[in-house]
């Protein structure tokens, strides 16, 4: 984990947009989860606040393998009390290619206050990907399994 052991939030983005006069915040991602066995993966996760409307960013990168997300289906997080919290895959993406063998989907999931208050408020062990071909499996690491919270807690400021 390399979330900032002062607990202050780092922003990749910190702006009022000219048009809208919206505050737009995101914060830079954090990894939540790498994976060596599968050729090369890992999670990476990104709060982003555009005015009132907040969001949980997720980063999916696989070395040497296309993927297909479809709308609809889930990523699912498993607290250590065995509890599953649940975002639904808005629409149906493909993986882009990175340039160096891996591909990657950047999702974006919009939070309603009883998910963020969910997402924000628990400490997640393992995530599941639902790809057109399968599950993937990530377990966070101890060290790791309170970045939601913090970059969702950046998002309050």
């Amino acid at each position: 984990m390399n979330i900032p052991t002062d607990g202050k939030c780092v922003y990749q983005r910190d702006e009022v947009d000219d048009f809208t006069g919206k505050i737009i915040k995101e914060t830079k991602y954090y990894h939540i989860s790498k994976k060596t066995n599968f050729n090369g993966s890992y999670l990476k996760v990104s709060g982003l606040k555009n005015d009132d409307e907040k969001y949980l960013q997720v980063s999916l990168l696989i070395q040497g393998q296309a993927f297909n997300l479809e709308e609809g289906k889930e990523l699912l997080f498993l607290d250590d009390e065995k509890n599953i919290s649940r975002l639904i895959i808005p629409q149906t993406k493909t993986s882009d290619y990175n340039g160096s063998d891996a591909f990657y989907v950047i999702e974006r999931f919009p939070l309603s206050a009883k998910k963020y208050a969910e997402f924000k408020n628990n400490s997640f062990v393992k995530v599941r990907y639902e790809t057109m071909d399968g599950y993937l499996d990530f377990d966070i690491p101890e060290n790791s399994r309170d970045v939601i919270s913090y970059v969702l807690g950046c998002l309050e400021w």
